[in-house]
């Protein structure tokens, strides 16, 4: 409400701060994020790591069937808006408060060219820059590390948690084309969705963990 921005402004501001960086906006929809960076009264940039100032997808995986971002139909956007995020109820709504966003920023940097062509689509008078997030130097081979056989069962570590876009529907296939080799997968995390499957294979799910937990 206004009394948390009447509060968190000066607090930011007695700081003292040259610049601000916004990496993303998630949890402040329809409250006000435009006005915080305005009353701030400092020169900020933003850098975009996924497509949430198109669509609250976040990932652009699809959730009614069809892609977003090639669905022509506005009433599945705003489908979407409603299921996540209770303060702003239609797709227009929402991208003219990431327009806000972007169009007050010194400069708006994507980590890919297919990225901020993407977003651009949407927003096609803001100019935004293409820095990947670290180079890849071709000339540092890839150690391929063969599995000690004669050492028995093989176990193999996932770490984080798996979801559609992270390939989870790929590991499925690949734990239950498995389940009679001599091969165990440990995911070190959680499973979004229904993983009842695991139980027929060689498969350990630990659940969640804490940071500070990961290296016990």
């Amino acid at each position: 409400g206004d009394e948390y921005f009447a509060d968190v402004v000066p607090f930011l501001r007695s700081f003292g701060f040259a610049k601000g960086c916004v990496h993303h906006t998630f949890g402040w929809r329809g409250r006000g994020l435009p006005d915080v960076l305005t009353a701030l009264q400092l020169p900020y940039e933003v850098f975009l790591h996924d497509y949430y100032m198109v669509c609250p997808s976040i990932n652009l995986i699809p959730r009614q069937g069809d892609a977003f971002w090639m669905e022509p139909s506005e009433e599945i956007y705003d489908g979407c808006v409603g299921f996540t995020s209770q303060d702003v109820s239609t797709i227009d709504t929402w991208r003219r408060i990431s327009r806000k966003v972007l169009l007050g920023a010194e400069r708006v940097v994507a980590p890919s060219r297919d990225t901020a062509d993407r977003v651009g689509r949407y927003f096609p008078d803001i100019s935004i820059k293409t820095i990947p997030h670290e180079r890849v130097n071709p000339n540092v081979p890839l150690e391929r590390v063969e599995p000690d056989l004669a050492k028995g069962r093989i176990r193999i570590g996932l770490l984080g948690h798996m979801a559609p876009h992270k390939g989870s529907e790929v590991f499925r296939d690949v734990a239950l084309a498995a389940r009679f080799l001599e091969i165990d997968f440990v995911v070190i995390g959680s499973f979004a969705g229904d993983h009842s499957w695991a139980l027929d294979c060689n498969v350990c799910v630990h659940g969640a963990y804490e940071d500070e937990d990961l290296g016990d």
